[in-house]
């Protein structure tokens, strides 16, 4: 290469990474899931939907309702701690979540997906 040029790395529409730091779920000493989401930065980030899908179906059921969660910073480039926790769970089940990130300007993106078992 002997000069410079517009190019970047990556896909155009990659991961949210920089927007999530980390993404959790545990179970709680009353046999309830507590979900906790970090946010690196709220630039372009509107809220949160919530989703659970109990192992062996399809379906993603959505655990917020009907209203997204706001994020906390919108439109700062500070971050957030977020903390949801899941009472309609069953013992002996297993489960796993995902978070949709809705944005500004963009498509919403959607975490990776965390599992928990109920005992």
């Amino acid at each position: 290469i002997s000069e410079f040029s517009d190019w970047s790395a990556g896909e155009a529409n990659a991961p949210t990474s920089a927007v999530l730091v980390s993404f959790k779920a545990k179970v709680t000493p009353k046999n309830k899931v507590k979900v906790k989401w970090e946010t690196g930065a709220e630039l372009d980030v509107l809220g949160f939907n919530l989703y659970r899908q109990t192992v062996g179906n399809k379906k993603w059921v959505k655990v917020n309702g009907d209203v997204p969660i706001d994020a906390q910073n919108i439109g700062k480039p500070e971050g957030a701690l977020y903390t949801l926790t899941d009472k309609k769970v069953q013992s002996g089940k297993t489960y796993r979540y995902k978070l949709e990130v809705l944005k500004t300007s963009e498509p919403s993106e959607y975490s990776d997906v965390v599992q928990v078992t109920i005992p």
